[in-house]
């Protein structure tokens, strides 16, 4: 080999390695790319199924027993009065007056 063939052998050498490194490296990303997304599916799934055991563990139906079937034409007072005593709360019927505070 004489210096000339060394010195085109140099020029080729140095930007074809580069080419394969960076060849790797986007192959390598692109790789990654498609596990991330492949990833975030699977989790995705999990977090819908979750989502839907939440929704069908709160869905149990109450035992029809316990409901007291309500007039139709109660008026709001008369159905949270219902369900105050539902509730077995002490029902209050003179509403909370507002106490004035001076601002000083």
């Amino acid at each position: 080999m004489t210096s000339a063939d060394l010195t085109l052998m140099d020029s080729e050498f140095l930007p074809n390695v580069m080419g394969t490194v960076i060849n790797l490296l986007a192959l390598g990303l692109f790789v990654a790319g498609v596990m991330k997304v492949f990833q975030i599916a699977v989790t995705l799934n999990e977090i819908r199924d979750a989502v839907k055991d939440v929704r069908r563990s709160q869905n149990i139906a109450a035992p029809a027993s316990s409901l007291a079937p309500l007039p139709a034409t109660l008026s709001g007072d008369e159905m949270l009065r219902a369900l105050d005593a539902e509730l077995h709360l002490s029902a209050d019927p003179e509403p909370v007056k507002p106490e004035i505070v001076n601002p000083r």
